[in-house]
């Protein structure tokens, strides 16, 4: 059976739905998966799927594989990812898939793969295209039954929050994603006073891109908290497993800085005083880490290698830039946007503090935006090897990772690989823009002369 080689990326299968796959690779992907966990214990598959065109479509196709492989399918329906990932908890069943391409646009679909040992990546990927393309196939007869999760999501995340005496008025931007159906709703429940932005279900996603990591995707939902006199505001992507932040001010905060004010809250309520990363957050993270004494370390960036991290039971909180947040001091621990939206709110509902408030202490460094760089495929091995020369030749701190990164006392340089595309992503921080400009000259004059 051929199959496109490119859907499968770094963290999960995705591409442009009738274009780089279609319904029959949907049904071939649930043959290939199925010899994947062909050993598992349990014999069931949990089904998801978000709000995009093509997820129903492309969903019942996915279900036809795993049935004709001989396993059953738990079908739950129209969910957001962190849903799919509470029912695997509450189900008890970790095998599951979840049909969704995150914050991409309309065009995009995918797949999101779980098994016994959690999030599915990298070369175990490759294993299930490579039973596709050689045709390892098991066969079988499965059943389907349809579960809805709704009431009980909603209550446990009810049961969960605490809110303070302090009522909040908060604005939510669902980015027409999956999230429409579950995040004013779940708020309401909760007596929040909610202002809703672009919360009806539209799968073309005509206001923006369902992705709040990009500043420009939040304008909107800036101008609503300052028009609305907010505390607070969140924007959520395509599947609701990503968090964006605005304080009351209008200000978009980037997640390394959400993670600050989440320490600065939680320090003094866990035993665990360590976390981790990805390469991409700013060195003042770090710097208020230390503050706190806070362990950490970096992790390769990947919502994947997030999950497999928070596995290993060491910490209660941990994220990444990208906007996966992950608790578990009372929660299990995977990443759930619309939860840490709910723990941001119990905290300011329980405090005259304004989000503002908590960050007015942290030193201010200038960051860039991630820069992608379009290079030749076969130069990009070469661009990071000259860079790490480089980076030796001038003494400077190397971290290997995921790409480089150079870490500086006021700032950092970072070149990786990015893992969706064949582009480099580079991101640089400084004290000064001066400083800043002259790091990312550095650089780019290395990336421009090796990519040949």
């Amino acid at each position: 059976m051929e199959i496109n080689r490119s859907i499968f990326r770094e963290y999960d299968i995705r591409g442009i739905f009738n274009t780089d796959f279609n319904n029959e690779d949907s049904y071939y992907i649930g043959k290939g998966y199925c010899n994947y966990i062909k050993d598992s214990s349990n014999k069931t598959v949990i089904v998801g799927y978000d709000n995009r065109i093509s997820s129903s479509e492309i969903a019942k196709n996915l279900i036809k594989g795993i049935t004709e492989s001989g396993f059953n399918v738990i079908d739950i329906g129209l969910v957001t990812t962190p849903m799919l990932c509470y029912a695997r908890e509450e189900l008890k069943i970790k095998n599951a898939i979840m049909i969704t391409a995150s914050h991409n646009t309309a065009e995009y679909n995918g797949f999101k793969l779980f098994n016994d040992n959690g999030s599915i990546f990298s070369l175990e990927l490759e294993k299930i295209y490579n039973n596709i393309v050689n045709d390892n196939f098991i066969s079988g007869v499965g059943n389907v039954e349809s579960n809805n999760i709704y009431n009980l999501y909603i209550n446990m995340l009810k049961n969960n929050i605490k809110l303070g005496s302090k009522k909040l008025k908060v604005v939510v931007d669902c980015d027409n994603g999956t999230g429409s159906f579950i995040v004013p709703r779940v708020l309401k429940e909760l007596d929040i006073d909610v202002v809703e932005l672009n919360c009806n279900s539209d799968p073309t996603f005509k206001e923006h891109q369902p992705d709040p990591f990009i500043e420009e995707n939040t304008l909107d939902l800036q101008k609503a908290v300052i028009d609305n006199n907010a505390d607070i505001g969140f924007g959520f992507d395509g599947d609701c497993d990503r968090v964006g932040i605005v304080d009351e001010k209008g200000k978009y905060i980037p997640i390394d800085l959400f993670m600050v004010f989440i320490w600065k809250n939680l320090v003094n309520k866990t035993d665990k005083k360590r976390t981790f990363f990805d390469v991409k957050c700013s060195s003042i993270l770090n710097k208020e880490l230390d503050k706190l004494n806070i362990e950490y370390k970096y992790v390769k960036t990947g919502h994947s290698y997030l999950k497999k991290e928070m596995d290993t039971g060491l910490y209660d909180f941990a994220g990444e830039l990208s906007g996966h947040i992950c608790f578990k001091d009372r929660y299990y621990g995977y990443d759930d946007g619309l939860y840490a939206a709910l723990r941001t709110i119990e905290i300011l509902s329980s405090t005259d503090n304004t989000f503002s408030n908590y960050l007015s202490d942290v030193k201010k460094l200038i960051t860039s935006p991630e820069i992608k760089i379009e290079v030749k495929e076969d130069s990009r091995e070469r661009i990071l090897s000259a860079i790490e020369d480089y980076a030796i030749s001038k003494g400077y701190n190397i971290l290997k990772i995921d790409g480089i990164r150079i870490n500086f006392n006021d700032g950092f340089i970072l070149v990786r690989s990015s893992g969706t595309s064949s582009s480099l992503t580079t991101r640089f921080e400084a004290s000064t823009n001066e400083l800043l400009e002259q790091r990312k000259s550095e650089i780019l004059t290395i990336i421009e002369k090796e990519n040949t």
